[in-house]
């Protein structure tokens, strides 16, 4: 359940956890006020009135006042994620309320780009540190609320929904869910597809068409956020090759450097600097 990590008069960040064995996992859920949520293990969330989707380190979930949702599992160990809370009267300085100032959000998800997951995991990491101050992390927390903001106002609704675009969104938040049982496996596209009743072509071209990326890409942006959590918590980075399936020490290190900008061990000495 919830952990406070950090409250002031400004902000207020949370850790939660909740196994998929404990009663209250398969409940309604209730969320009282907006939040930005960043998944660390990969769950299926729906928000009352909308479909389900994937929550993984990929997405930040937007919570608006008052927002019901169910939740149902995807890793065995269930729902883990981190929560920032920010004052409303600042999300109202930040210009993000409609017309009728009852909702911030109008997505239930958007894309977490690598500058927002970076930041939030630096947050994070400075609340265990002694000497980070209380200002310190509420101007943070304040940056972090705009990056994701921002990304907020450009993404698009989706004008038509038809019914066969709620088909293919379906499939592809199956073939999410396929990929997060099986991130440490080396599935092939046959693989996939067949686990999904459709076909290696129309798969393909319908992530890439959907998400903006290719399956393997997917797979291997969600191999290096997750491998992020583990050099976090001190775990060998040859370990960490070996579990996500790398091929090498040096693989994997020239794989996060390829999308991070950074070494491991850069990541590792560097996680404390916001």
């Amino acid at each position: 359940m919830d952990t406070i990590l950090f409250n002031s008069e400004l902000v207020r960040i949370a850790e939660f956890q909740l196994n998929p064995d404990e009663s209250q996992f398969s409940q309604q859920g209730f969320i009282a006020e907006p939040l930005i949520v960043f998944p660390k293990h990969p769950i299926w969330i729906q928000h009352e009135g909308r479909a389900a989707f994937v929550a993984d380190t990929s997405k930040v979930n937007l919570y608006n006042k008052n927002q019901v949702y169910r939740r149902a599992a995807i890793d065995p160990d269930g729902d883990y994620c981190h929560s920032f809370h920010l004052n409303e009267e600042v999300l109202l300085q930040l210009g993000e309320r409609n017309e009728n100032h009852q909702r911030v959000f109008q997505f239930d998800h958007i894309n977490c780009s690598r500058q927002a997951f970076i930041k939030q995991l630096q947050i994070l990491t400075a609340l265990q540190q002694p000497l980070t101050s209380m200002l310190e992390i509420e101007e943070q927390t304040i940056n972090l609320f705009s990056l994701v903001l921002n990304q907020h106002r450009i993404t698009k609704p989706i004008k038509i929904q038809s019914r066969q675009y709620n088909r293919h969104q379906a499939l592809i938040e199956s073939v999410k869910s396929t990929l997060q049982n099986n991130l440490r496996d080396n599935l092939s596209l046959q693989q996939i597809a067949s686990k999904n009743h459709t076909s290696p072509f129309h798969l393909s071209r319908l992530f890439k068409q959907l998400c903006g990326m290719g399956l393997n890409q997917y797979r291997q942006q969600q191999k290096l956020r997750s491998a992020c959590l583990l050099i976090l918590n001190e775990v060998g980075l040859t370990e960490i090759a070996m579990q996500f399936g790398f091929a090498s020490h040096s693989h994997f290190g020239a794989s996060f450097k390829n999308y991070f900008g950074m070494t491991p061990s850069q990541f590792r000495r560097n996680r404390a600097i916001i």
